[in-house]
């Protein structure tokens, strides 16, 4: 084989190391850990909301017309072939409760609990994001709090949530919870705050929706027995 070809394959090589050698220290600076932890976080945000999204268009597809069981075949006439359709009308409302209850906890964790655990972490690791910009204030006073106790970051979150879920009812009759606020004065962590809030306050009227759906469905749902035809008798002989 030509030499030149080692030539340029080594040059190519010692090129790449001296180039990885130089960015190295810039790969893992502080703002570069402090950067791709930002766009892991988002990554987890938008993925989060996508599969919430996701699973309130399964929901939509829940009707009353869903759990309407569809016989094919012959009509039981005997005890035992109504009985069998019984089991199988049960098994089959079973699965579409089953199919509604599991797309409504996903919805739940997607839309809730990843996004208030992501408020969580951001508010207890904020100082070591941002140590020139305190995250939180006091309640009462307004004083700055720094590197507030797990269970008064839990308080936060907790207010937060009922905050967002709650719409502006909260907000008009001066109620809160816990010790700490988002401090005004840092943008950053507050417009992290308002965009929790949104989110939350959108799939808790979202959740509404289906929980009302399913009570109506509950409610509208015919009894499994008017669905089953009446056993076939045996013919009196006439006497």
């Amino acid at each position: 084989m030509d030499d030149s070809i080692y030539r340029d394959f080594y040059w190519a090589r010692d090129q790449i190391e001296l180039w990885w050698a130089m960015a190295w220290p810039h790969l893992t600076s502080d703002v570069a850990m402090r950067l791709y932890v930002v766009v892991a976080a988002l990554a987890i945000l938008v993925g989060s909301i996508y599969l919430a999204y996701r699973m309130m268009s399964e929901l939509r597809k829940i009707e009353l017309g869903e759990f309407a069981f569809r016989q094919r075949g012959r009509k039981p006439r005997t005890q035992k072939s109504i009985d069998t359709l019984r089991e199988r009308i049960k098994e089959f409302r079973a699965r579409r409760w089953r199919f509604f209850l599991t797309r409504l906890a996903a919805l739940l964790v997607f839309g809730f609990i990843i996004p208030s655990t992501g408020l969580y972490l951001s508010g207890a690791y904020y100082d070591w994001f941002d140590a020139t910009h305190h995250a939180f204030v006091a309640i009462h006073g307004g004083d700055v709090v720094a590197a507030p106790r797990p269970m008064i970051l839990l308080a936060f979150v907790f207010n937060q949530l009922s905050h967002g879920t709650m719409m502006d009812f909260l907000e008009v009759f001066h109620v809160d919870f816990g010790q700490v606020v988002n401090n005004p004065d840092n943008y950053a962590f507050s417009l992290a705050v308002f965009l929790y809030r949104s989110f939350v306050g959108t799939f808790a009227v979202v959740l509404l929706f289906f929980i009302r759906r399913a009570t109506l469905i509950l409610w509208r749902l015919e009894p499994i027995e008017n669905l089953l035809p009446a056993p076939r008798t045996a013919a009196i002989p006439a006497t």
